[in-house]
C-alpha cells in the first residue's frame, strides 16, 4: 500500500554524526577487507562467514556481510573508537536480514549491533531474526562514564542466515536530537498500528475507512504536532493523530456490529495474545469461567472495545460474590506498552483507579483493553459460583456473566520445585520497597534466592596466614529479609578474577591459594550450619554461565577446591548452548546440580544432564517480549515432563529507567513488575504466568504420584507440548484438578 510505503521509509534524523572510520565499508585493503575494521574471530568458524559485499548496500557501493550455515557459529566485524568522558551517545546502523534463524538450542543473540565497554558495561540492540529489508537500529542514550576506548560490533551470534550492516554511526546526544528521536519512535509506532488498522479495514471491506487511513498516513509525515514526551503508563493512543487512527477502527467495528451497545465485550484466555486493535469478534465466546483449587489464584479476562467516537469512563463492579465463603476478586486492567521490538505487549496489570469510591476504567475509542479479574480462593468454600461483571457509565450499562468453580484441592505445603527470579534487593525498582517485594515473591511461590558475592563473607588473614573471623553482617541482614527461603544459591562470582583470588594477592591454583581457599570455605560451611543452613538448603554457584573455556576453567578451579574442602557441598553449573560437550565433560566431576538453559538442556543433551545430576534444575533469560504463555507458564510443564525440579529466570526487577518505557534508557528491560502503585508492586502478565506455571507443576506432581494416573498424564502432557495453546492447557489442567478432587 502506498500509505505504508510512505511511513516505513521514514525520514532520517539530521544530526552531525561522529563516524567510526570507514562507516560504510567502502575503503578496502588489498585483500578486499574493510580498512579500520577487524574480523572476529580472525579465523572464521566457516568459509565466507565474514566479508564485504559489493552487490548489496544501504548507501554507497558496499556493506559488511555475515553469513552462517552452522547454527553454532558466531562472527562479527568490529572497530574500536574513543568516546569523550561524561557524555551521552547514540549508536545506529542500517541492517538487512535474510533467513536469520537462531539456534534451536536457545541462547542465540541473532543479529544485533553490540557496544562493548561503554561506561564500563556492554549494550546491544534487540535481536533481529527472519528476512527483512534495510532498517535502522538505534542504541542509546548511553552514558560514556570515564570515556576512552569502546568497541562497536556488527554481530551475528549462533544463528544461520545472512545479515548485512552499513552506515554505522556514533552520535553525541543533544536535547534536540533526543527530541526528534523520540518523535521518530512515535512515527514508527503510528506506522505499525496503521498497517494493522488497514489490514482490519480491508478484511471488513470498508472502503471509507481505508480512505480515512490513507489521509492519516499523509498527515503523519508532515505534522509537527507530536509530543516530546509520552506517558506510557496510560497505554495507547499516545497523541491526537494516533487517537484518530483508533477512532477509525472504532467506526469500522461499529458498522460491522450494527445495533451493538457502545462497548463490545468478549472473553478470552488471560494469557493468549491481546492485540491493541483489530476486528471485534462477531460471534461472542461463551461465558467466561475459571476453575481453581482452594488457597490459590486464578484469573478471568474480559476484553473491551469502545465503538463510539468519544472516550468513556466505565464504573466497574462484580456482583454475585458477596458474603462469607465466596472467592475474592481484585479488578485490574492490562495496559499495552512497547515491547522494544516494534510490537505492543499487554503486560502491566495495575489495579483499576478508584474514583468516588468505585473502580473505574478509561476506554478510548477503538482500543482493545482487557479487564483482568484476579480471583483468590483463599478462605473460599469449595463449590460453583455464578457472577456478573457490570460496566456502566451515564448512558448505558453492560453485564458480562462469568462463573467460578472451587475444587477441594490444595497445593502441597512444600512445593515440589525450587523457583527463583534473581530478585536482588539492591535493584532500583525495589528501593525502599523490599517488604512489598518479599510479600509479592512469596505470593508467587518463590522459595529460592540467588545471592551475589556482596552478601558472602570473603576471607581475611593475619600476618601469619591464619584465617580471621568472617564478617557475617551483610549475610545475616539478608537472611532476615529472606526468611522464607527454602534454598539459597550462593554465587561468589568467581568469574571475576579478583574474587577468585579471594580478594587478595594470591596466585590462583597455587599451594597457598589452595590452603587459604579450603580454610575459608570450611569456615563458611561451619557458619552456615550455625545459622541452620545445612547441605539440604545451600547450593554453591561458583561462576555464572560457564560456557567459554576461560569461564569453565574458573568454574572448575573453584569447584574443585570446594569439593576438596567439603565433598558434601552441592555445586551448580548453569551453561547455555555455546558450551561444548567437551567443556561439559570437563565440569562434570565437580558438579552436583546441572542447571542448563531450559531449551538447550532439554534437547539432545538431556540424557547427559539427567544422568550426571543429584539435582536437575534449569534457567531461562527472558527478555521483555518473551511470550507469557510459552516461555513462562508452559516452561513448567516441560520441567515436569523432563524431571527438572528447579527453575529460575532472569529477572524479577532488572530494568533500565522505567519498566513502562522501552526508550528511556538503552539498557534492556527484563523486570516482570512495575512501579506506579504505592501499595503494591504492579504485576505483569509474565509474572502471573510464572506463578500459574508453578501451580500447574505442583498439581501435575501431585497427580503423578498416583501410579494408576501416571501414564495417561504423561500422554496428555506430551500432546499439549507437541501443539501448545492456552486453550489446550486449560483442558489438561481441568482433567488434572478433577482427578485430584476425585482422589480426595
Amino acid at each position: 500500500m502506498v500509505m505504508m510505503a510512505l511511513l516505513v521509509a521514514g525520514a532520517a534524523l539530521a544530526q552531525e554524526p561522529m563516524l567510526p572510520l570507514n562507516p560504510g565499508f567502502e575503503m578496502l585493503d588489498p585483500t578486499g577487507w574493510a580498512l579500520e575494521w577487524e574480523r572476529w574471530p580472525t579465523a572464521p568458524p566457516e568459509a565466507g562467514a565474514v566479508g564485504i559485499d559489493p552487490a548489496v548496500s544501504h548507501s554507497g557501493q558496499r556493506s559488511l556481510r555475515l553469513h552462517h550455515d552452522k547454527p553454532t557459529s558466531y562472527t562479527r566485524g568490529q572497530q574500536a573508537v574513543v568516546v569523550k568522558p561524561n557524555r551521552r551517545y547514540y549508536f545506529r546502523a542500517w541492517i538487512r536480514g535474510e533467513e536469520i534463524t537462531p539456534s534451536a538450542e536457545g541462547g542465540s543473540m541473532g543479529a544485533r549491533l553490540y557496544i562493548e565497554g561503554i561506561g564500563g558495561r556492554d549494550r546491544a540492540t534487540e535481536r533481529e531474526t527472519g528476512t527483512f529489508g534495510w532498517k535502522e537500529v538505534t542504541l542509546g542514550p548511553l552514558d560514556s562514564g570515564a570515556g576512552g576506548k569502546i568497541t562497536i560490533m556488527c554481530y551475528l551470534h549462533q544463528a544461520t542466515g545472512t545479515v548485512w550492516f552499513d552506515d554505522v554511526e556514533v552520535i553525541e546526544a543533544t536535547p534536540d536530537f533526543e527530541k526528534r528521536l523520540r518523535q521518530q519512535h512515535l512515527r514508527r509506532r503510528f506506522a505499525r498500528d496503521l498497517e494493522t488498522a488497514a489490514a482490519a479495514a480491508e478484511a471488513a471491506d470498508d472502503g471509507a475507512a481505508l480512505e480515512q487511513l490513507a489521509a492519516l498516513a499523509a498527515r503523519i509525515e508532515t505534522t509537527d504536532d507530536l509530543p516530546d514526551r509520552v506517558d506510557y503508563r496510560r497505554g495507547p493512543p499516545y497523541f491526537p493523530l494516533h487517537a484518530d487512527l483508533f477512532r477509525v477502527l472504532a467506526e469500522v467495528n461499529a458498522r460491522r456490529l450494527e445495533g451493538a451497545v457502545p462497548v463490545a465485550a468478549w472473553s478470552q484466555d488471560p494469557f493468549s495474545e491481546l492485540p491493541v486493535l483489530g476486528l471485534v469478534p462477531q460471534d461472542a465466546p461463551g461465558r467466561a469461567a475459571a476453575l481453581m483449587g482452594t488457597d490459590e489464584r486464578e484469573q478471568v479476562a474480559i476484553t473491551l472495545c469502545n465503538l463510539t467516537r468519544e472516550s468513556v469512563e466505565l464504573a466497574v463492579s462484580v456482583e454475585g460474590l458477596e458474603g462469607p465463603g465466596a472467592p475474592g476478586v481484585t479488578l485490574r486492567e492490562a495496559v499495552h506498552i512497547e515491547d522494544g521490538t516494534g510490537g505492543l505487549l499487554a503486560d502491566p496489570l495495575p489495579r483499576l483507579t478508584l474514583r468516588e469510591g468505585r473502580p473505574r476504567m478509561h476506554l478510548p475509542p477503538g482500543v482493545f483493553r482487557q479487564l483482568w479479574l484476579d480471583v483468590s480462593s483463599r478462605g473460599a468454600t469449595p463449590g460453583k459460583y455464578r457472577a456478573e461483571l457490570v460496566l456502566a457509565d451515564e448512558r448505558f450499562a453492560l453485564s458480562v456473566p462469568f462463573s467460578l468453580e472451587v475444587l477441594p484441592v490444595r497445593l502441597p505445603q512444600e512445593l515440589p520445585i525450587a523457583t527463583w527470579s534473581y530478585s536482588y534487593q539492591h535493584e532500583p525498582l525495589l528501593r525502599d520497597r523490599w517488604e512489598q517485594a518479599r510479600a509479592d515473591l512469596l505470593a508467587h511461590h518463590t522459595n529460592a534466592y540467588c545471592w551475589p558475592s556482596g552478601l558472602i563473607p570473603f576471607p581475611s588473614f593475619d600476618e601469619e596466614g591464619k584465617l580471621l573471623p568472617l564478617d557475617w553482617t551483610k549475610f545475616d541482614a539478608a537472611l532476615q529479609a529472606h526468611d522464607n527461603a527454602r534454598w539459597l544459591l550462593l554465587w561468589p562470582q568467581f568469574e571475576w578474577e579478583t574474587n577468585l583470588k579471594l580478594r587478595q594477592e594470591l596466585e590462583v591454583g597455587s599451594a597457598l591459594w589452595q590452603e587459604r581457599f579450603i580454610a575459608w570455605f570450611r569456615a563458611l560451611i561451619a557458619g552456615l550450619a550455625e545459622r541452620g543452613l545445612g547441605y539440604d538448603r545451600i547450593v554453591w554457584y561458583p561462576a555464572d554461565e560457564p560456557t567459554t573455556s576461560t569461564r569453565v576453567g574458573q568454574h572448575v578451579t573453584a569447584a574443585a577446591a570446594m569439593r576438596r574442602a567439603d565433598p558434601q557441598a552441592l555445586i551448580l553449573a548453569n551453561p547455555y548452548s555455546a558450551c561444548t560437550r567437551a567443556l561439559l565433560q570437563q565440569m562434570a566431576p565437580v558438579i552436583d546440580v546441572w542447571c542448563p538453559e531450559l531449551t538447550w538442556g532439554t534437547g539432545e543433551l538431556l540424557p547427559f544432564f539427567r544422568e550426571n545430576s543429584k539435582l536437575f534444575w534449569s534457567y531461562q533469560v527472558l527478555g521483555f517480549a518473551a511470550p507469557a504463555f510459552e516461555r513462562y507458564r508452559l516452561s513448567f510443564w516441560r520441567c515436569w515432563r523432563e524431571g527438572i525440579t528447579g527453575q529460575g529466570f532472569w529477572a524479577y526487577a532488572d530494568c533500565g529507567g522505567s519498566n513502562w518505557d522501552r526508550w528511556d534508557e538503552a539498557r534492556r528491560d527484563y523486570a516482570v513488575i512495575y512501579d506506579g502503585d504505592a501499595e503494591e508492586l504492579i504485576p505483569g502478565k509474565r509474572w502471573e504466568a510464572w506463578r500459574e506455571g508453578i501451580e500447574d507443576y505442583s498439581y501435575l506432581w501431585q497427580l503423578g504420584q498416583q501410579e494408576a494416573a501416571r501414564d495417561e498424564l504423561q500422554e496428555r502432557v506430551d500432546e499439549l507440548l507437541a501443539a501448545p495453546t492456552p486453550e489446550g492447557l486449560a483442558i489438561v489442567r481441568e482433567r488434572v484438578l478433577r482427578a485430584l478432587a476425585e482422589a480426595g
